[in-house]
């Protein structure tokens, strides 16, 4: 087997282990025989906490750093920027926008919401980022590093601006599901969400993983890609047409936590090399490992904290991305 296979195999493994785990731990916490007991039958005490609660919980945060983390590496290499991320490139906050404007102009209710959402948040990142993207262009259509951050943040202070005016208005309830959101926290964990998300994300995802040859292509320079045969426009048009439905899905997910699309491609570019064909399972693999570890830490160790998910994923990240710099300034 190869080295990348090994790869793999490793974090399935520590992504089973980390789940059971994850459903032990809690208030109340469970040894593996009474999970067992729980989960087989539902006359059980903890039935419902387990199938209702944790699971769908656990559930949320896997499928959500499976997205995040699939989208940021298509973003580090449309922009061969390996600190982009759907954050920074303000498609968090593109989706944020969508929900507020839906929630303050009662486009959505309980009934319709999970069909809508998908929909509606991949709009308002795709929005986002193609905005950020034209800003970006420098000449010869070549995307300017420097342009790009300056771009994402503009456009999220903009969206973000229009986003509290908008919440301002609203009732309490409306309010503190925006609130929450904003912070980093698990909104996806309905069994009818995790339903409809969960295909969805299998078929971005397959479509991406046919693309790897061109996401290969793509993380050389223009020139080399062109002369390779690439149709640059169209297959940038394309890559951030799938990064906006990832991140779409994403947020509907675990809310606006930014920087595990970041930590995840990043950490995978470390560990298998260049080749999209091992990036995108093992960006993936990472991005589901890391908020599934980083949401158990933060309701069972530092639940009297009550912290939102994507505030310490940040608090995390902060060490990790100042190493980066450094290094790249070396």
């Amino acid at each position: 087997m190869t080295k990348c296979k090994h790869l793999m195999l490793g974090l399935l493994f520590l992504l089973l282990i980390s789940f059971v785990m994850a459903l032990c731990l809690g208030t109340p916490s469970l040894s593996p025989t009474q999970l067992w007991r729980n989960l087989s039958n539902p006359n059980q005490g903890e039935y419902f906490l387990l199938w209702e609660i944790r699971l769908p919980r656990l559930l949320a945060s896997i499928l959500g750093g499976w997205a995040l983390g699939l989208s940021g590496l298509i973003l580090q290499t449309l922009t061969r920027n390996p600190l982009a991320d759907s954050s920074t490139l303000s498609a968090n906050s593109g989706a944020g926008l969508a929900l507020a404007l839906a929630l303050s102009f009662g486009w959505m209710d309980q009934s319709n919401s999970p069909l809508f959402l998908p929909l509606l948040t991949s709009s308002g990142a795709a929005i986002s980022i193609f905005s950020v993207y034209l800003f970006s262009l420098g000449s010869h259509y070549r995307i300017n590093p420097s342009l790009l951050i300056i771009s994402g943040l503009g456009v999220t202070s903009l969206s973000t601006s229009v986003m509290v005016a908008l919440i301002s208005q609203t009732d309490r309830f409306k309010l503190d599901y925006i609130l929450s959101w904003l912070g980093g926290t698990i909104t996806g964990d309905r069994w009818e969400t995790l339903l409809l998300t969960f295909p969805l994300l299998i078929g971005v995802s397959l479509l991406v993983y046919k693309r790897h040859t061109s996401l290969n292509l793509l993380w050389l320079n223009d020139q080399s890609a062109i002369a390779l045969g690439l149709n640059l426009q169209k297959e940038r048009l394309i890559e951030l047409l799938l990064a906006s439905l990832l991140t779409g899905i994403g947020v509907i997910l675990v809310g606006n936590i930014s920087f595990i699309g970041f930590l995840s491609a990043h950490l995978a570019r470390q560990l298998s090399g260049v080749k999209h064909a091992h990036l995108i399972p093992v960006s993936s693999l990472l991005g589901m490992l890391l908020l599934l570890l980083t949401d158990t830490l933060n309701r069972s160790l530092l639940a009297i904290l009550s912290l939102p998910t994507g505030i310490l994923v940040a608090l995390i990240s902060l060490p990790y991305l100042t190493l980066v710099l450094f290094d790249a300034k070396k």
